[in-house]
């Protein structure tokens, strides 16, 4: 995964208005937009931590290598961050998600994942990651539609976790984590209100199998209370 935290990479990514209409659209775009915040939350904390020794600290080969490993982690728990913001957004009001389209939102989040090469610390891939987003978005398709706020909470925690600096030194360091990540969150479902065809993607998603292999053409959320 390349550096995706740029300022320039950022105005790309904010000016970016095409709509979003297909599965694998959808998929692409929710990846980009993880990866950005991810990379740029957990790099800019790091450089605000070690201030002026943060050109020592960053060549370093041992911090090097827990630098990479904790912009990966951020990027898969953003990811299903970005993914639960995307389906509170499509979902019809009122409506649980179909299991047909539950199971299309988990093949997109591993899709996602396996896009890129393991990295080193992941030589047997992410299927931990899959399994707590699959639960996840289990439990958030049998409620109402979470605000983002609420649903970034969880990943910013996350994040916080995973982050290269030892405990001790960012201990009280929390809530200043989890709130970048918010405000950062905050205009990604912004951008995604105003890109997300909610109509075309309602049925994209409740169509088994891929975009051009056919399947059901089942519709992709249900009544609340109604049998699966």
């Amino acid at each position: 995964m390349g550096f995706l935290g740029t300022w320039l990479e950022g105005m790309r990514i904010g000016s970016d208005r095409s709509p979003v209409s297909t599965a694998a659209a959808l998929r692409d775009t929710l990846s980009a937009q993880a990866a950005f915040v991810a990379q740029k939350v957990v790099t800019e904390y790091c450089q605000a931590k070690a201030g002026r020794n943060w050109p020592q600290l960053s060549s370093e080969a041992t911090f090097v290598a827990d630098l990479a490993r904790s912009r990966w982690e951020a990027f898969a728990i953003l990811l299903a961050d970005v993914f639960l913001i995307a389906e509170s957004l499509i979902r019809p009001d009122s409506r649980d998600l179909d299991p047909a389209a539950e199971r299309r939102l988990v093949a997109l989040y591993a899709e996602a994942l396996a896009a890129y090469p393991r990295p080193a610390h992941r030589p047997g891939g992410w299927d931990d990651r899959v399994t707590a987003f699959a639960a996840r978005l289990a439990a958030a398709g049998r409620a109402p539609p979470a605000v983002t706020r609420d649903i970034v909470a969880v990943g910013g925690r996350a994040v916080f976790g995973v982050l290269p600096i030892h405990i001790n030194m960012r201990r009280l360091d929390g809530p200043m984590v989890t709130n970048a990540i918010a405000f950062q969150m905050a205009a990604v479902a912004g951008r995604l209100r105003r890109r997300l065809d909610r109509a075309t993607l309602v049925a994209a998603l409740g169509t088994e199998g891929s975009e051009t292999g056919g399947g059901s053409e089942t519709p992709g959320w249900r009544a609340s209370g109604s049998a699966s």
